[in-house]
């Protein structure tokens, strides 16, 4: 194996340092890792396919425009439910950011975002490892399934860096992670994952240190501790203050209002069977290195038990996962087999490559196509034009969506998880999603009178039976709007809503 890919990225013979140092030339490790890095926007860069940007987009504008909401905004379920600032600063900074240059710098911002995650989380290999350059490319590349919550992640990687930092002996790097949560619990309610990763990992060194005499020498748990204490009380620091922390138990509520992130995770789709695979290429490689880290062990364990939990944390699964198939890749190609390295001609292709790639995401005529194909575009401007100012009943996924067109009035029902709209709110949403026995009562002390539902869904059959009809079919989104009507006789054949005119 060549000795320059056993070498850490940035770690190079002296005679090498100063070749760079004279010539100003990257080592052969950093062309890898730009490589990869570049070549991860493929990934990163995202269609805006998640109702959850739509709302929070409202939301953004509403925070710049006329500050902190003291209650819940758009929904007529939860007109008196208290909010609470979760994540605010990630609302305004897309509200800027759309403002700006529309969702194509959107987009792009968090897609850097993301690929920086992936570039922190590959930094994290521990500097005592020798792990080759092209391991941590790949590896970059390999975890790339950043998705959602990206700024979230994104602290989670750079905890992790200075966590790794700090077991290799810099007390100096725990101290920067007070300023990080202070700024990560204003931008994400995820920062209770780092939170939780430092705690395990504490705990995970001092149980190696009892058991293994003489192991993690450089690690100096009474600074780890105190600046966990100062991290925890500048999560504190937040809008809400220690009201941030009630309204993280009432997200855990997710999965019951059927919000996808919160539910178990979806193997037969592409994305999961990515972390699928992650997940068994890990402990393939834990078995194959011969040697464990128990840090390591804990945080995987914790985040693949997480994933399992809620599919809206797989990609902090992938961040911890992915320093961790950098550094056991290598020790299993150490013991069964050598590594080949050509680096720079690949950065130039992959340049071109992600451009053509990316590039078109990023045109708005295309961010509008997605829209239309995964939002209710027609359905919404049919209501804009005929029903302004009605309240509607709709599917939660495609609540976000409305709660953006239609910011004013309160006339949107659930959009967002429990935190966001309240417990009641949720179950008088839930009672017509699932037709429960009081569902027709619902809608009615609601003043609901028209709704935008997917076609072929249990509720558009529901309130067909009841005389409801359709007004306009959105064919691109497979929606329908429909009204309320008189109930129709006990015989009467049960319309078919796709056969309503275009909207």
């Amino acid at each position: 194996m060549s000795p320059e890919l056993l070498t850490r990225t940035g770690a190079t013979t002296p005679s090498a340092a100063g070749e760079r140092t004279a010539r100003g030339r990257w080592s052969a490790g950093r062309w890898w890792l730009a490589a990869a890095i570049l070549l991860s926007l493929v990934v990163t860069v995202r269609d805006l396919g998640d109702a959850d940007a739509y709302w929070r987009l409202a939301l953004g504008r509403l925070i710049t425009g006329h500050g902190l909401p003291g209650t819940e905004p758009f929904s007529f379920q939860a007109a008196a439910h208290p909010w609470v600032a979760q994540g605010w600063l990630t609302d305004v900074l897309i509200s800027r950011l759309w403002a700006l240059a529309g969702a194509g710098l959107t987009m792009l911002a968090f897609g850097i975002a993301g690929s920086s995650a992936v570039l922190a989380a590959a930094l994290a290999v521990p500097q005592r490892a020798a792990v080759p350059a092209l391991a941590r490319a790949a590896a970059v590349v390999a975890g790339a399934v950043v998705r959602s919550q990206t700024l979230g992640v994104l602290g989670l990687a750079l905890c992790l860096l200075l966590l790794s930092r700090w077991r290799e002996g810099s007390t100096r790097a725990v101290w920067l992670l007070a300023p990080l949560m202070l700024l990560w619990a204003n931008l994400d309610a995820g920062f209770v994952i780092g939170l939780v990763a430092v705690t395990l990992t504490g705990l995970a060194v001092a149980l190696h240190r009892r058991f293994v005499p003489g192991s993690e020498p450089g690690a100096r748990l009474r600074p780890l501790g105190l600046a966990l204490l100062l991290a925890t009380a500048a999560t504190l620091a937040t809008p809400a203050g220690i009201h941030l922390y009630g309204s993280l138990g009432e997200n855990l509520a997710g999965a019951g209002l059927g919000i996808s992130g919160w539910q178990s995770p979806a193997f037969h789709t592409w994305p999961m069977r990515l972390v699928e695979l992650e997940a068994l290429t890990l402990v393939v490689l834990w078995t194959a290195a011969g040697r464990l880290d128990p840090v390591d062990a804990a945080l995987g364990l914790a985040a693949l038990v997480a994933t399992l939990y809620a599919q809206g944390t797989a990609a902090a699964f992938t961040i911890v996962a992915l320093p961790q198939i950098a550094r056991y890749g290598t020790l299993a190609a150490a013991r069964y087999g050598p590594r080949v390295v050509l680096p720079a001609v690949a950065l130039a292709l992959i340049a071109a490559a992600v451009a053509a790639v990316v590039a078109p995401r990023l045109n708005p005529s295309h961010t509008a196509g997605v829209e239309a194909a995964t939002e209710p575009v027609a359905a919404a401007g049919y209501v804009a034009a005929h029903l302004a100012g009605d309240r509607l009943y709709s599917a939660v996924e495609w609540g976000g969506y409305l709660a953006e067109r239609f910011p004013d009035g309160r006339v949107v029902d659930a959009y967002g998880p429990p935190a966001a709209i309240g417990q009641a709110a949720q179950q008088r949403y839930l009672d017509v999603h699932d037709l429960r026995a009081d569902w027709r009562t619902v809608l009615r002390e609601d003043g609901v009178t028209h709704a935008v539902l997917p076609q072929g869904s249990r509720e558009v059959a529901a309130l067909e039976e009841v005389g409801w009809h359709s007004l306009c079919h959105d064919a691109a989104a497979g929606a329908v709007v429909i009204a309320a009507g008189p109930m129709p006789a006990p015989d009467a054949p049960i319309p078919d809503a796709t056969a309503a005119p275009a909207c």
